[in-house]
């Protein structure tokens, strides 16, 4: 039977929500619209206001999903990490009276749509030994998310993870320094997070870091950074460096995940810089001296899709009926 359900990702920076046919687990997203987090005072006045726009083109959904940059409570309530934004379940069904509302965290959404995933939403960067194993997600926006996907039989079942917050591994004096300078900016007591280094304000930061040593434009936002990192030394430098510890978070998640089904970076700065992931980024990937033979087994997929977790949610609903 076919449903329409209601399905959202809210992040830092940028909020969709969208309209999803869901038939016997399959998944199509039929309308979609886009909002800057940053103007919602109440995300249930956005929803409303989302939702008048999909009745008058005749979908009518009664149910609804919403993944969330941030901790989840009983899949009810969470609290953006990256912006002073409010989730909760029970407030959404009140002010819009749909019937029912479970709210999951963004990358558990990514990880849901790993059981329907189609060939022309990755870009594969290394075939591996696919086997049926343990799977996992990473991707860097404005935070960095991860998760984590165990098989339960019959699909992918995602672990809720806060992995981007995990403290990050440093291995020489130079990335001691830069260290040192995100501490500072940040104003951070603790050694700085994964987050801090593979996110949009982890580019910033270190474009900060370099700047002084280019003849260049001084703090450039992270889209810019991205934009320019081919015409800008600083940018190309800055890429440089975000690429090797990207390719170390992937490393880690890879190793305490034992990923052998395959690992998939999703997020926006990969899908909008898929040549980011070339034979420099494998080879910090695989760089490890005890395991890098297993580390070759492991495939790994970037996710081309940006708006792929609205499918992982609708496949969430599908999934309790």
């Amino acid at each position: 039977m076919r449903e329409l359900v209601l399905c959202g990702d809210i992040g830092g920076t940028n909020a969709s929500f969208s309209i999803v046919s869901i038939e016997n687990k399959a998944t199509e997203i039929l309308l979609i619209e886009k909002y800057s987090t940053s103007s919602i005072q109440d995300i249930s006045d956005v929803i409303s206001k989302f939702l008048e726009i999909a009745r008058e083109k005749g979908y009518n959904p009664q149910r609804a999903c919403f993944c969330v940059a941030g901790p989840v409570e009983n899949n009810k309530y969470a609290k953006l990490t990256n912006r002073d934004l409010i989730i909760s379940a029970d407030d959404i069904t009140y002010k819009t009276k749909l019937g029912y509302v479970r709210i999951i965290n963004d990358f558990e959404g990514i990880a849901y749509s790993i059981n329907i995933i189609r060939e022309d939403d990755l870009l594969v960067l290394r075939n591996g030994e696919k086997i049926l194993g343990t799977k996992a997600v990473i991707g860097a926006g404005t935070g960095l998310g991860t998760g984590i996907l165990y098989f339960n039989g019959s699909d992918y079942e995602p672990i809720p993870s806060e992995g981007g917050h995990c403290t990050f591994p440093i291995e020489n004096s130079d990335e001691m320094s830069l260290v040192e300078f995100i501490k500072r900016r940040l104003g951070r007591s603790t050694f700085p997070e994964t987050e801090d280094f593979v996110s949009g304000y982890g580019l910033e930061l270190i474009y900060r870091y370099l700047q002084d040593s280019y003849d260049c434009p001084k703090d450039v936002p992270s889209m810019k950074i991205s934009e320019t990192k081919e015409t800008n030394e600083c940018s190309k430098a800055t890429y440089k460096i975000f690429k090797r510890f990207y390719a170390r978070a992937c490393r880690n998640l890879a190793l305490m995940s034992l990923s052998r089904g395959g690992l998939f970076i999703g997020g926006g700065i990969a899908a909008k810089n898929t040549d980011m992931f070339d034979d420099d980024f494998l080879s910090e990937f695989l760089r490890h001296d005890r395991f890098g033979s297993l580390l070759e087994k492991i495939p790994i997929s970037v996710i081309t899709d940006y708006y792929i977790s609205h499918r992982g949610a609708a496949y969430a609903l599908g999934n309790i009926g």
